[in-house]
Parts: C-alpha cells; structure tokens; sequence
C-alpha cells in the first residue's frame, strides 16, 4: 500500500480513510507493508508497530520555484512534485525482496509508482481514487479571482484530465469511491476497469445506540 501521507494519528478526513483501509488489510491476514513520504511522519511509530512500514524520499512540499518550474513539464504539478528516482530504488528494493502479491496506491498523485512496480515486476495493480482529482483542479479555476492564479489553474486542470485518464487505464483495477466519481471516469477513460466501493465505517469500532427516552406525545 503506497499512500501520500503516513494516516496516523487518523484524525482527518484522509487519514481516516486510508488508516481504516489498512487495518482491515491487516485484520483479513494480509501480510501489509505500507510505504509514504518520510515528511511528516513524527507520529509513524504508532501506525508501525501494525505492519511494515516504510519511508520513502520524497519531498513534496509546494513552492513558487516548484511551480514556476512546472510550466515547461507535461505533468500535472500536484503529480510533479511526488515523484522522486530516489523513492522509486526505494521501492524497487523492497519488491525485489518481499515479491508482493498485488499493490494498492491511495490517490492519483501516486500513480506513478503503481505503474512503474508493475511495469517492472508484473505485481498487480490497484488505484484507490479518494477523489475525482481533476474536478478539484477545475473548482481552483472557476472560483479564483485572481486572473494568473485562474490561468494557471486552468492549465492544471487540462494536464490533471489528460493524466487522470492515461493513468487509470494503466491499473488492473480503480476503486473510485461514489458512482458519481466513477461515471466521469469513464466519461475520460472509457476502458477503466474500475469497482465502485464506497467509504464505510467500521461498526465493530463505531456502533450506534438510540438514545433512551421516555415515549412522548405531541398535541
């Protein structure tokens, strides 16, 4: 499992996910590594001691050079700014050595590494799509009223439609999490294979109780 972010504590919307998703990995019997962004992961021990963690060079920290420098690449900038060759030997080590049964990458912006391992070791692979990611670039276009940050935001959102639409095509599975996100994937990408799961809750961990109260009646 490869993610953006190391979800522990799962104190947020994206964490929560993420987290929720791993430990249901764990508590099916799958053997889980799980490998993100060595940056802000000051609370990774607690999630570590669940599975086999590991943290790769990745910096991807948002900057004006970095998005400067952006313009002369075909890539979206929210993709740009995760890859790293250091972080795909990373990971190329690790597959050598544990020979993984199949890959999940949490959100688009890390694609590329899903593909790259089954590119180059045949390991299935899956995409969990958290969000339509280009709709989030294109809601930056229509509400910004600053005219550069719009026009910059506009070009984002074609190169984000572009990618997104390549590189579902390339996994062995997309798990988009409403039907609404997977009908404009197709919309884009009309060969994904994908599987609509919805967030859920785990209701071992959260279960509901109807208040008691007195019966009342209303005139």
């Amino acid at each position: 499992q490869i993610s953006s972010m190391v979800p522990y504590p799962p104190d947020d919307g994206g964490r929560v996910g993420i987290y929720h998703i791993a430990r249901q990995f764990i508590r099916h019997g799958i053997e889980l590594h799980f490998a993100a962004p060595a940056v802000n992961a000051n609370n990774s021990n607690g999630f570590a001691r669940e599975l086999k963690l590991h943290l790769l060079d990745i910096k991807p920290a948002n900057s004006v050079r970095r998005a400067v420098r952006n313009l002369g690449s075909s890539l979206p900038y929210n993709v740009e700014k995760y890859h790293s060759a250091n972080a795909v030997r990373q990971l190329e080590a690790i597959a050598r050595r544990e020979r993984f049964d199949a890959i999940q990458i949490e959100y688009l912006n890390l694609a590329y590494y899903g593909i790259e391992l089954k590119r180059r070791f045949g390991i299935p692979a899956v995409l969990r799509e958290h969000n339509f990611q280009a709709e989030i670039i294109g809601r930056l276009r229509d509400n910004s009223r600053n005219p550069l940050l719009r026009a910059y935001a506009g070009m984002q959102y074609r190169r984000m439609l572009r990618y997104e639409a390549e590189a579902v095509c390339a996994f062995d599975r997309v798990v988009p999490v409403s039907d609404i996100d997977d009908t404009k994937l197709k919309a884009i990408a009309p060969g994904v294979q994908s599987v609509v799961i919805p967030a859920g809750v785990d209701t071992d961990a959260l279960q509901f109780h109807h208040p008691e109260r007195q019966t009342a009646v209303l005139f």
